[in-house]
């Protein structure tokens, strides 16, 4: 077959090259791309019918029409054709595709399996996947449909035949976006199985610097699937050929199972065209396009001709491997396309500059007595030679189980170089992100921002101890003093004395006589009660982390143990302590009795330790999470940091408790002072997002928000609190969804809210309300499976909430029968618990008892004002709000929506999201609430 540029003859229909197809007709290998060789057509032109049957209408879709009365016709090509069209529920533009194949024809089977695929197609969402809104049949005709977002843009097919090959570096750019979907369609299990350079949608856009921005958007995600399962009833891998051959991976070719690995090839192949404007295998069938692949013999030249960079020439010819196993994993495609960057080649410009100042530098060293390595690492470095990182201890015990007592040994020392002022003290948050011996100490000193490192091993075996430690200067890869202790268990409690004072010598900090002696001390005089206290702090790490309520119960019972076995073991009663009062403020609340219970075991620990850190701080929480009492939580707290200036959990209560008062910028501070000493952990960031998102300092908050979910991809905050910032920023439901991209289905699965109707709704449900696709929002709530009573009643309160929003009123009722006599009875045990009452509220609601449902309603909101908890307390008055717009207030509702308004509330009201929200529908027509939408928002501090 001859080269498209020695072609002579035009296709009337795009002006395309015509050549000779199979059949012997003339034909234009554009539209043969287009329309897919080897369709059941049979020819090169689509002659295919127009799909559209008894008029325009399909569903809340309407297809617009030219002002000659002809439809809005988009493109077309082997699976169906795309309209222009509106969406009259929402009053939004959509591409409308109405499917050629008729699966109405075909078994439920099918049909179930064509809807099956199409909705996991659906669920997808990405900046760079085109979202599909809605499939669905025409039931008058049983045509399929689904309509997705109309992109304004060109195809990059377009895009080349018009004004020619791409440059390196928009290719690059186009690569590095469609990798970027293809990774989060391959955490959904999804191939697209047609991508090629007409799926891809270019779209311009302005950046922060008013410069146009190339956006790719993937259109058909998951389509081709759909349709292929529909049509074959046994198999997705045994059937005719599905996509477009130039574009086709050799495994769709031979009808094998397909994983991304196929979609890498198809874009290798694109990027081929985008470079070229060619295709790197033609022929003029299937089987001749098939033989050439398999031939593996690419044309090369092609690519030098249009000057393409080495390390793309060479990335893309690891995409076209004729095995996949030979290919690059999306992961590795990402970091070929990094590397393929101008920004990659600055850098490498740059070391390469450096590399030749540091000749220099060395030439003239004969000059001057000094250590090069030190200066330049001092340079990239800044770290403070009494700086340490602890890392995780490892466990060498054969019995796994003993990994609570190396845990143990390392946060013992950790917490006794925490009270050494002169020390910087990186906390265990942060150091258990690393293994116990990584290979790049100094990537891992300059992330943590210290200078020394500590490693160490510990060996359990019956009663006999053996721990390894030791210090190295990270910087210049060097060991400062390793050392061996062999122990009996009982005599087991003075190794991280005496660890301590080797590091704080070998550090060369200045202690005063009360830190000499924090380090020396012993916190406990019995080996038994010392190893049943390790295993509290163990089991109490694992319940904070995942809010494992039977955690909470066995560090319970190890800390009990431990005090019964040493009544004066003063960091046991206050880790006793710290366990009931965590339980209470995450978990189960607890009554008034038990927290009394609590401050006395707070009392023992501080009668015989009174400067005891944990004693101060367990007081500190006492009084914050027990009762709301920030002053004396705050003395606590900052008495705690005297005599362990690195707590970077009691920086981390001010900073909350600062953020209740309403103080904000000294919120903000402790945050960032905590950050110092906890690098790695995610939650500070996206706790500093959430404070200024009360703020409505949206582009910090999402910029705070982004910065956590870099240090931590799975970190639930961060994710949960940039979907909340999109949604009241910008009101933009499809950004918000995306930042859930990656997350498994049982980490989504916090609920939202602090009040009000929303509370118990879990976070992608609430995001499909928010978009009014109740049955999308029922079907993922009926997934959902309860794991203990709590997430039970939270279940059943949340099927009445739904109802209530989708405007069922008889099913809400229903609902509300079923869920009142569980919600009284917790009420009845918890007289004062908020939560319930909040839900109960709505269950009354739902009842038509509106007056119950005001009157509990309002309870909520006054047990938390504004002038009590300037953070939580707007969330309480915004379900209020959300009660009494229901509930025949709504002139009140709108009073209390703009006093929300008027101060730092954006974490409960803002405009944006306002304006979505459908709990507001039955006041939104009201001329008041209109005129709220069109008014201002506080934005920062109140001045």
């Amino acid at each position: 077959m001859q080269p498209p540029s020695e072609q002579t003859l035009t296709c009337p229909n795009c002006g395309g090259v015509l050549q000779k197809t199979s059949a012997g007709e003339l034909g234009c290998m554009s539209c043969l791309l287009r329309a897919g060789i080897g369709s059941e057509e049979g020819r090169v032109h689509d002659s295919t019918p127009d799909p559209l049957q008894g008029g325009v209408r399909f569903g809340v879709y309407e297809i617009d029409c030219h002002a000659d009365g002809s439809l809005c016709e988009l493109g077309r090509g082997a699976m169906g054709v795309t309209y222009r069209a509106t969406d009259t529920s929402l009053q939004r533009k959509v591409a409308l595709k109405i499917i050629k194949i008729d699966i109405a024809e075909r078994s439920a089977d099918a049909r179930e399996r064509f809807m099956r695929e199409a909705r996991a197609a659906a669920a997808l969402r990405h900046e760079n996947i085109a979202t599909v809104h809605q499939f669905g049949m025409r039931l008058e005709t049983g045509q399929y449909f689904y309509a997705m977002e109309l992109i304004d843009g060109e195809t990059l097919e377009e895009r080349v035949r018009r004004a020619g090959p791409l440059d390196a570096r928009t290719t690059i750019e186009i690569a590095q976006q469609v990798t970027s979907a293809l990774t989060a369609a391959e955490k959904h299990g999804l191939v697209h199985r047609d991508l090629k350079p007409a799926n891809l949608m270019l779209v311009s856009r302005d950046d922060e610097t008013n410069d146009k921005k190339l956006l790719v958007k993937i259109i058909d995600f998951g389509l081709a699937k759909a349709v292929h399962t529909a049509t074959d009833p046994k198999s997705l891998t045994h059937d005719r050929f599905v996509g477009t051959p130039a574009f086709a991976s050799p495994e769709q070719f031979e009808h094998s199972a397909l994983d991304v690995r196929s979609d890498i090839y198809s874009l290798g192949e694109t990027l081929w065209f985008a470079l070229t404007g060619k295709t790197p295998f033609g022929g003029r069938n299937v089987e001749e396009i098939h033989r050439a692949q398999k031939s593996n013999v690419l044309p090369i030249e092609q690519l030098q001709a249009a000057h393409v960079p080495h390390r793309l020439k060479s990335m893309i010819e690891s995409m076209l491997a004729f095995e996949p196993a030979s290919r690059p994993s999306t992961h590795e495609l990402a970091a070929c396309v990094k590397r393929c960057s101008p920004e990659a080649k600055s850098v490498r410009r740059m070391w390469v500059a450096l590399a030749a100042s540091a000749l220099v530098v060395l030439g003239l060293s004969a000059l001057f007595v000094f250590r090069p390595s030190r200066i330049q690492e001092a340079a990239l470095n800044p770290a403070s030679d009494k700086s340490i990182a602890v890392l995780p201890f490892e466990n060498l015990s054969e019995e796994k189980a003993n990994a609570y007592f190396a845990e143990g040994i390392q946060n013992e020392i950790l917490t006794r170089l925490a009270t050494v002022h002169d020390l910087k003290v990186i906390s265990r948050t942060s150091t258990a992100k690393y293994q116990s011996k990584p290979d790049n100490l100094r990537t891992v000193a300059q992330e943590l921002g210290v200078s020394t490192i500590l490693e160490g091993a510990v060996q359990k075996a019956g009663d006999k101890v053996r721990v390894n430690v030791q210090l190295i200067d990270a910087r210049a890869d060097t060991h400062l003093w390793a050392k061996s202790y062999d122990r009996e268990l009982k005599d087991v409690l003075g190794v991280e004395s005496e660890v301590s004072q080797e590091i704080a010598e070998a550090l060369q900090a200045n202690l005063s006589p009360s830190e000499s002696q924090a380090l020396t001390l012993a916190r406990a005089r019995d080996a038994e009660a010392y190893d049943l206290f390790l295993r509290g702090e163990y089991e109490f790490q694992q319940a904070s982390t995942r809010l494992d309520l039977d955690a909470y119960d066995r560090a319970e019972a190890f800390y009990r143990q431990a005090l019964a076995r040493d009544p004066n073991f003063a960091e046991a009663a206050a880790g006793l302590a710290r366990t009931r009062l965590s339980r209470h403020w995450r978990a189960s609340p607890l009554a008034a009795r038990e927290l009394e219970e609590v401050k006395s075991i707070i009392d023992r620990a501080l009668a015989l330790a009174p400067n005891s850190p944990e004693a101060h701080s367990a007081l500190g929480l006492f009084f914050y999470w027990g009762h709301r009492q920030y002053e004396m939580a705050l003395t606590e707290f900052n008495r705690t940091l005297e005599l362990q200036p690195n707590n970077t959990l009691a920086r981390q209560y001010c900073a909350y408790v600062y953020r209740r008062r309403g103080e904000w910028e000294r919120s903000l501070g402790d945050f960032q002072r905590a950050q110092k000493l906890d690098p790695r952990d995610a939650d500070i960031p996206a706790e500093m997002g959430n404070t200024y998102r009360a703020l409505r300092l949206w582009k910090d908050a999402e910029r705070a928000e982004l910065r956590a979910l870099a240090i931590d991809p799975h970190n639930w905050l961060g994710a949960q609190a940039l979907v909340e910032t999109r949604l009241d920023w910008t009101g933009d439901v499809d950004s918000a969804r995306r930042a859930l991209d990656g997350f498994p289905e049982d980490i989504k699965g916090s609920v939202i809210g602090l009040g009000g109707l929303f509370a118990v709704i879990k976070m992608p449900v609430y995001l499909d309300v928010m978009e009014r696709r109740f049955t999308d929002a029922f079907q993922a709530f009926e997934k959902q499976v309860a794991k203990n009573d709590r997430e039970h009643l939270y279940q059943v309160a949340a099927r009445v909430a739904l109802r209530v929003l989708a405007g069922q009123t008889e099913l809400a009722k229903s609902a509300g029968e079923e869920a009142q006599p569980l919600l009284e009875a917790r009420l009845r045990e918890r007289p004062d618990d908020t939560f319930v009452m909040a839900q109960l509220a709505c269950v009354y609601l739902a009842l038509g008892r509106n007056a119950d449902a005001l009157r509990l309603a309002r309870r909520v909101a006054a047990s938390m004002p504004i002038e009590k908890d300037a953070f939580s307390g707007p969330g309480f008055e915004i379900g209020l709000a959300q009660i009494e717009a229901r509930a025949g207030a709504p002139e009140e509702a709108i009073k209390r929506l703009r006093h929300l308004l008027s101060i730092p509330a954006g974490q409960a009201a803002s405009i944006a999201r306002l304006k979505i929200d459908p709990v507001w529908d039955p006041i939104r027509d009201r001329p008041d609430f209109q005129q709220l939408l069109l008014g201002p928002e506080q934005i920062g501090p109140n001045k």
